[in-house]
């Protein structure tokens, strides 16, 4: 049987995006184990708690990994945040496992509040929060609060909020990232035969080939990177010179909202707000 790409490029590349590149754009992180802690019942609104100067609630202490929640539970999780000055040039986000599965069918869902302000949605699906840079490079020090729903479908006796990290992350490596993902997915599309696919895959491979992986984390592999990035991007935008193999892309933007699910109205108003906060968030970092 004859093998279009004999040396599975594609399967290699995937796995050098997968577990290297992808995780190699995260220069430093912090871990943030200790948060402090309220828990009440949806139907209580207690919807304030974001605020600093809120009062008349007693905070537990609570420290990652712990149980939280059950059926229909809301928590709240605050704590300041110091951002060490040398980040204010650089890409700064939190990364947050609020409640993954637990052995349910569901998961949990918050709205991350800073300063008082919501900025997005988190979820399995946005772990990663983006902060604005007005948020860091004005001050070194920040107030965060998460509001954190258990959910209704199949939770679990209790859920775990088991990561919290704030990261610097290296602009120039997620968008080779992605720039490279995308192209391995875009390809796999086309048919094994396609001379177009024939090129491309070898264009992935010269990339793949200009970095350096013998240490990674190295000022050498972050200059490679870079070397990649341009050879790349320089063969795409030499593509998209010629009309003849040009494709026409178009996007609509879409979030799934059920007004009436297996939840109440209430629980609809706030996986709105959820997932507006969250757009929003990802339209200002990514205009185009």
């Amino acid at each position: 049987m004859k093998v279009n790409d004999p040396y599975f490029v594609l399967e290699k590349t995937e796995k050098y995006l997968k577990e290297d590149i992808y995780p190699s754009r995260i220069i430093e992180k912090q871990r943030l184990n200790h948060w402090q802690y309220y828990e009440t019942q949806f139907d209580e609104k207690m919807d304030d708690l974001h605020i600093n100067t809120y009062e008349n609630i007693e905070w537990k202490e609570y420290q990652l990994g712990q149980p939280w929640g059950g059926y229909d539970q809301v928590a709240w999780f605050k704590r300041e945040v110091t951002i060490p000055k040398e980040w204010s040039k650089g890409k700064v986000a939190f990364r947050l496992l609020l409640g993954p599965r637990d052995g349910g069918g569901s998961t949990a869902e918050g709205l991350i509040y800073i300063d008082g302000k919501p900025i997005q949605g988190v979820d399995i699906w946005h772990d990663e929060v983006i902060l604005p840079k007005e948020i860091y490079t004005q001050k070194s020090s920040i107030s965060v609060a998460i509001k954190v729903w258990s959910g209704v479908l199949d939770t679990p006796m209790y859920r775990r909020f088991t990561e919290a990290d704030i990261q610097l992350i290296d602009d120039k490596v997620e968008q080779f990232y992605y720039v490279l993902e995308t192209l391995v997915r875009s390809i796999k599309l086309l048919d094994e035969k396609d001379l177009k696919r024939i090129q491309l895959t070898q264009d992935v491979n010269d990339t793949i080939n200009h970095v350096n992986f013998l240490n990674i984390d190295d000022d050498a592999y972050y200059a490679s990177i870079d070397k990649a990035s341009e050879y790349i991007n320089a063969k795409l935008l030499s593509y998209s010179m010629i009309d003849e193999i040009k494709p026409k892309v178009q996007g609509i933007g879409h979030s799934h909202i059920d007004m009436a699910w297996l939840w109440r109205l209430g629980a609809t108003v706030e996986k709105a707000s959820r997932t507006f906060s969250t757009v929003l968030n990802l339209m200002k970092h990514y205009p185009e």
